[in-house]
């Protein structure tokens, strides 16, 4: 199971690992999250946020057919099958700062920096304008890729 981790794999060296530790059954799951904003304020606010932030952001976006792509590498493309499903995620306050540093893309956090600060303050104003008083929703379609091996 790799879970939104398969651009960082070296495909050739991946590709000899799983051939020695897949013994009986060759099958692999890839699990990717897409943000999907058209239906929610919050996540809709939290992508322009990315936006405002993160040079060149859609350069660091992956997407389904970049996967397939990488799988057709990695696998025999014929066994390829996906399944795709909505997913809520509620987060608070906290979790939000957290998941936008937690991106490799993301401006490093630096408490005493003024764009740190900056970002700080457009997250709180958007998690305020959204949320619950508790925790705000952020709606991403997850995409399961499962294959032989």
């Amino acid at each position: 199971v790799s879970a939104q981790s398969l651009h960082w794999f070296d495909l050739q060296k991946a590709k000899i690992e799983f051939k020695r530790i897949l013994k009986d059954r060759n099958l692999c799951l890839f699990i990717w999250n897409e943000r999907t904003s058209t239906n929610n304020s919050f996540t809709s606010a939290y992508e322009s946020l990315i936006h405002e932030f993160v040079n060149n952001y859609e350069s660091y976006i992956t997407k389904g057919s970049d996967v397939i792509l990488r799988l057709n590498d990695f696998v025999y493309p014929a066994t390829i099958k996906k399944i795709t499903f909505p997913n809520v995620v509620n987060m608070d306050y906290e979790g939000i700062v957290n998941l936008f540093y937690s991106y490799s893309y993301s401006p490093p956090y630096d408490s005493c920096s003024q764009e740190t600060q900056h970002i700080i303050k457009k997250i709180e104003t958007i998690f305020n304008e959204y949320s619950n008083g508790k925790v705000v929703e952020i709606l991403y379609t997850t995409n399961a890729y499962y294959c032989n091996f």
